[in-house]
């Protein structure tokens, strides 16, 4: 039980660290709307992969660098849990 309240806590820094609440925030928003079955937190990864080297502040760049993202790449993409990084998480999604 310990070791998963530690993994949780990690992953939430993760995203909290990350600086991209707001679009994380955005995309979620744009997900509920659609009526999407995705994960919160495999969707806060996807984002961050998305922003990877994208600047940090440029809300409206940064939110269509997601939807190319997830047009160009997600198919393909293999989302890392940050609490453990031999270990890919919602591969089957």
């Amino acid at each position: 039980m310990l070791a998963e309240i530690k993994h949780r806590k990690s992953q939430i820094n993760t995203v909290v660290k990350s600086g991209r609440r707001e679009e994380i925030r955005i995309i979620k928003l744009w997900r509920q709307q659609k009526a999407l079955d995705f994960p919160s937190f495999y969707l806060e990864l996807t984002v961050l992969d998305a922003l990877s080297g994208k600047r940090i502040g440029d809300l409206a760049n940064n939110v269509w660098s997601v939807f190319e993202y997830l047009q160009d790449n997600f198919a393909r993409a293999r989302v890392i849990d940050p609490a453990n990084t031999n270990r890919s998480i919602y591969r089957g999604l």
